[in-house]
Order: C-alpha cells, then structure tokens, then sequence
C-alpha cells in the first residue's frame, strides 16, 4: 500500500521486484509523506472500526484481499491529501482575510 501511495500519481503495480527494489533505495521517504501514510492508515482503522462506517467490513461476510486493503489504503491516502490541501487553502484564505471587530448596538 506505501509503495503505491508513495507512486502517486503514477499507477504503480506492485511486483516483487519493484518492491524489492523500493524497498532497498537509499534515499527515506520524507517526513510529510510518513505523516500522511499515518493519517492514511488511522482514516482507514477509524472507518473500519466506527460504527455507522463500517458496514464495508461488517455486512461483507468475507475478509478483505490484500488487493482490496491496497485499494482503500491509498484511497485513504489520497482522501487524507486532499482534505490536507483544502484546509491549508482554507486556512490561509481566513488568515489573510481581514476581519474587523463590529460594536455591539444593543
């Protein structure tokens, strides 16, 4: 699942070569990306441990593939990313808007 959130946005498939390969490289994968796998992974156990979340895994008999948990992991992966954007965005719009204390007319 790390290997192919850390491929984004290319759509990686994970052979035991490439995992092999990306497994030894020299260089670590930064500090932001471990942040947002972490994320990844806690979006994805609060999903599937809150009830009214987790009908995915409580109303399927079956156990989830490990093809299925790469899946919804870099799903979570991309989700954890994207709200992270919107709220920077977000936040740097409201600390650049002005605001200006109103009296109170009472």
């Amino acid at each position: 699942m790390v290997y192919c959130c850390d491929s984004l946005p290319d759509h990686a498939l994970p052979t035991a070569q490439k995992l092999e390969r990306w497994l030894s490289r020299v260089d670590k994968p930064g500090q932001v990306f471990k942040t947002q796998v972490i994320d990844a992974l806690n979006a994805f156990w609060h999903i599937a441990s809150s009830e009214g979340l987790n009908a995915a895994f409580q109303q399927v008999d079956k156990r989830v593939a490990p093809v299925e948990f790469v899946f919804i992991g870099r799903m979570a992966h991309i989700q954890v990313t994207l709200i992270s954007d919107v709220c920077s965005v977000q936040v740097l719009f409201f600390s650049s808007y002005e605001i200006t204390p109103t009296k109170n007319k009472h």
